[in-house]
């Protein structure tokens, strides 16, 4: 947890250092979300950071930043957080529900008694939800959901299916199911890249989503340095 802090505290030292002269541009970063081109999220990311001087891709190449890094940097630049409750919403769960599935996690990485979570916790919270793979929209998917969009509603063949995948015992006893596991199922019957697949993770939806809510954040973030002679304290 110290050295944690203290990378946390270097990256904020060097960002401050990095931001000092320069400022983002409203007409830019207008211009990147109505005319996005990018291959990824993540590239287009890496490209606002770079314009506005966070980082520089002549040094470090895209390939070589992890997404957790990324998570980091932007968790300096922007040093909000997100209460638990609106993480209910998020997941289509209830607070009890929630604790349910959520606590093995935060039980062990000490965030258990948190009430709110800065950027780099949400997104660990949300990679442990999502697995280690592309993300989709972050609602835990019903069975019955799974069964109609799969095999036209015939629940019990779906539970079957799922049986075949020796998921462990909790899995009879949940109504719903991380994204996570709808992957490993996904896998499982090679319905990697199908329209099913679509649309019980809804990549593309969530990929909007996120581009533009990401890209409100920026562009308030421009909007605060938006003035003669800004700089970053």
């Amino acid at each position: 947890m110290r050295c944690q802090k203290q990378r946390i505290l270097f990256m904020k030292n060097f960002i401050i250092e990095r931001r000092r002269n320069s400022s983002l541009q409203l007409g830019f970063v207008l211009g990147c979300l109505i005319n996005y081109k990018f291959n990824s999220f993540k590239n287009f990311i890496l490209y606002i950071l770079h314009f506005s001087s966070i980082i520089d891709l002549r040094v470090k190449s895209s390939k070589e930043y992890t997404d957790e890094e990324l998570a980091e940097i932007l968790n300096v630049i922007f040093d909000i957080k997100i209460e638990k409750k609106y993480l209910y919403d998020l997941t289509g769960f209830s607070k009890n529900t929630f604790n349910k599935y959520f606590k093995e996690y935060l039980q062990k990485e000490g965030l258990l008694l948190k009430r709110k979570f800065n950027l780099l916790e949400l997104y660990k919270l949300f990679n442990y939800w999502q697995g280690d793979k592309k993300w989709g929209m972050m609602q835990s998917i019903k069975k019955k959901n799974i069964a109609e969009i799969i095999n036209n509603g015939n629940y019990k063949k779906i539970a079957e299916k799922f049986d075949e995948i020796n998921f462990n015992d909790t899995y009879k006893s949940k109504d719903s199911l991380s994204p996570k596991e709808v992957k490993e199922f996904i896998d499982y019957y090679k319905l990697k890249d199908t329209k099913e697949e679509e649309l019980l993770l809804k990549y593309k939806e969530f990929h909007e989503l996120s581009l533009w809510s990401f890209g409100v954040l920026i562009f308030m973030k421009a909007l605060e340095n938006w003035k003669p002679n800004s700089r970053v304290n």
